[in-house]
């Protein structure tokens, strides 16, 4: 299992501008025909973090899963204009990032 992980830093008071703007956009990339993601969640800094920090974590079965779901995204990038036009104005510039994360033990 594989944990991808989209991080980037807000603009001093835009928290809530953001997380709207990430709660529409949920649903939109749930529908996206061929989107495998098992889970989504949403994290924002709070201890030993940054408080403007937001982390976007899906989690996919395989390599293979993440890299179609990408792949259906991008077919389908006309979608998600508009969440990047909202973010673009709250986000700090330069703090995007993807990391990838295989999933070594889970405790239920």
């Amino acid at each position: 299992m594989f944990i991808a992980a989209w991080s980037f830093d807000l603009q001093y008071g835009t928290r809530d501008e953001a997380l709207r703007a990430l709660r529409e956009s949920k649903s939109m990339v749930e529908s996206v025909q061929g989107w495998k993601s098992k889970r989504s969640r949403l994290l924002s800094g709070s201890i030993g973090a940054p408080e403007s920090r937001m982390i976007i974590e899906h989690e996919f079965a395989s390599l293979a899963d993440l890299e179609s779901s990408w792949e259906a995204l991008h077919k389908n990038a006309s979608t998600f204009q508009n969440l990047v036009k909202q973010l673009k104005g709250v986000m700090v510039g330069g703090s995007p990032r993807w990391e990838i994360y295989r999933v070594m033990d889970e405790s239920k």
